[in-house]
């Protein structure tokens, strides 16, 4: 029955900081001394804006990396 039948949800793109916050996100709650979403999700937001160019282009290859497959 097409009425009960849920479709699938397409699952969302992944971003360059989604990437670069799982990857950092252990470091970042040890340095904030919590594992609070706030103040980590506050310190990777900083780091975040402190990368360079070169950090980014890489972390934005391993996101395209993700959203192909």
């Amino acid at each position: 029955n097409k009425a009960t039948t849920k479709k699938k949800a397409k699952p969302r793109a992944v971003s360059a900081y989604l990437v670069f916050s799982r990857e950092a996100r252990p470091e970042a709650a040890a340095a904030v001394g919590t594992r609070a979403v706030g103040p980590v999700a506050q310190e990777l937001s900083r780091r975040w804006r402190c990368l360079d160019n070169e950090a980014r282009a890489e972390y934005e290859a391993k996101a395209a990396e993700a959203n192909r497959g």
